[in-house]
């Protein structure tokens, strides 16, 4: 249900009306109830949605920070394969957000800036090859952006 209203919601209230009617959907109900507390909450403070999305959105762009300035030393490891290879793009993501974990960032980070698995990013020892992708997860595209600047 959460995931259906969110598709439809647009601008900054979108993520409050879709927690709004998560929690009424699981929170008591009645003048008293949780749910409507928190719904007071909502309306009596607009900002909130925009402190915890600045944060949110503050958090994400140094988590790509942070996959900028650690992907030169992860590709300079790797690069005597010579062909940057489907599994040795893999390894490398993996070495990156090892070391996004390792400096604490949660696991929605993480998980955002991991690669789909998908079969257009296949496991396997062919060339890489973005051509036909219209979407390029951001540590793939660090990497093959240093991969290639070493060429």
């Amino acid at each position: 249900m959460t995931l259906a209203v969110r598709a439809r919601l647009t601008g900054e209230n979108a993520l409050a009306s879709v927690n709004t009617v998560y929690l009424h959907s699981i929170l008591p109900h009645g003048p008293g109830g949780a749910a409507n507390k928190l719904q007071r909450k909502f309306s009596e403070n607009e900002s909130w949605l925009a402190r915890v999305t600045g944060t949110a959105m503050e958090d994400l762009l140094a988590a790509q920070a942070w996959v900028q300035m650690t992907t030169p030393a992860v590709v300079a490891h790797y690069r005597s394969a010579g062909v940057l290879t489907w599994n040795l793009l893999h390894a490398m993501e993996e070495e990156v957000l090892e070391s996004l974990e390792d400096e604490g960032y949660p696991d929605w980070i993480v998980d955002m800036l991991r690669a789909p698995h998908a079969p257009e990013y296949p496991h396997d020892d062919h060339a890489v090859s973005f051509e036909a992708h219209d979407f390029i997860p951001p540590v793939f595209a660090a990497i093959d952006d240093e991969w290639r600047r070493a060429d």
